[in-house]
């Protein structure tokens, strides 16, 4: 059956013409927006039509815009067409649970964001309250009420064991009451300590007297204060005190080195008694490795003074105390051990051209 000339660009019927587009070689899947050539009966789309506008001699006239839609009924849309819409009803009925599951893992991790958020609000409070809690605990904090070293006597062995007990004992009396910072009572500490002394040194025969006569303990001054400083006599002496003794005229030693070869010791002596005008001096001459002379140089304590100026000696003589070191009495033993006296050392370089 030939086609007329009124069914060029007509729409396509499922049972006459092919599902590919004639232009652009694709599957034209919706029947509505195609047009289908009324010779060939091939099938174009619209914007295919639009752009080729002749098939087969003939224009493409029925395009877009026209009546083509209305004449179109239920029997020329195809099963196909039919099908894919179901499809894309399905896929949106997917497409919603896809985003409803989303939304609930995006809802339950925001809830776990949100936990976490009160977890580290809850820990930096916490830290504050502990640190204003440490604060308050250190400015409360007391000091120990007794000393290690009171209540000690040279004479009295005191032992640590019962001073840490009884220290204990105060300690745990007083935390029994609740307190976080306990007070320590110093004469009931003290009257402990005085008790477990007693008690360690009480003699069985003579009963509760010798630890009445103990009870007072004696406090234990430092190592510093052993030495101390001695008192100096100031009774002149004369003939109306009639003392049988006095203060000894006491030496004191220099050390004069740097000195030229050569010189003696009686030119030292001289020097210091011409020029300086010392009394009595004492002069021994040293042993050197270098070639240098080097002398010890005894004085009373008056004119030590006079010595340790440096324009009293010649330019380049060294002048310092002579350090003095005496034997301890225990160097004959094994295991002694040699103390000495070290004079200040005091050097001067000589300023008489």
């Amino acid at each position: 059956m030939s086609s007329s000339g009124s069914d060029v660009g007509r729409p396509r019927s499922s049972s006459t013409a092919d599902n590919t587009c004639k232009k652009c070689k694709k599957s034209v899947s919706n029947v509505i927006n195609s047009v289908l050539c009324g010779r060939c009966n091939a099938v174009f789309h619209s914007r295919c039509a639009t752009a080729c506008k002749k098939c087969c001699g003939t224009a493409l006239n029925n395009l877009e815009g026209s009546n083509v839609s209305d004449k179109v009924d239920s029997e020329v849309i195809d099963d196909k067409f039919i099908s894919s819409l179901e499809m894309s009803k399905d896929n949106f009925v997917l497409m919603k649970l896809l985003l409803l599951q989303t939304y609930e893992s995006n809802k339950l991790f925001m809830d776990k964001i949100k936990f976490l958020e009160d977890i580290i609000v809850n820990n930096e409070q916490t830290m504050e309250e502990l640190k204003k809690l440490n604060e308050e605990c250190n400015s409360k904090s007391v000091k120990p009420a007794v000393n290690k070293t009171q209540f000690l006597s040279e004479d009295i062995p005191m032992n640590r064991k019962t001073y840490s007990n009884a220290i204990s004992s105060e300690l745990n009396s007083a935390s029994k009451q609740h307190n976080p910072t306990p007070m320590i009572n110093t004469r009931q500490t003290d009257d402990v300590l005085r008790k477990d002394v007693t008690h360690q040194m009480q003699d069985p025969k003579e009963g509760n007297k010798m630890g009445e006569s103990m009870s007072t303990g004696i406090r234990r001054h430092g190592r510093g204060n052993r030495f101390r400083k001695p008192i100096i006599g100031n009774i002149s002496i004369d003939s109306e005190s009639q003392l049988e003794f006095g203060c000894a005229n006491r030496r004191k030693w220099i050390h004069v080195y740097k000195i030229q070869q050569g010189v003696s010791c009686e030119t030292i002596t001289k020097y210091l008694i011409e020029k300086l005008k010392i009394n009595d001096p004492k002069c021994i001459q040293l042993t050197n490795k270098e070639d240098v002379c080097s002398f010890k140089v005894g004085v009373f304590e008056g004119d030590f003074d006079v010595l340790m100026v440096p324009s009293a000696w010649p330019k380049g003589v060294a002048v310092r105390e002579f350090i003095v070191f005496r034997k301890s009495p225990y160097m004959g033993i094994s295991g002694g051990s040699t103390n000495y006296t070290a004079a200040q050392n005091i050097q001067i370089e000589g300023a008489v051209k």
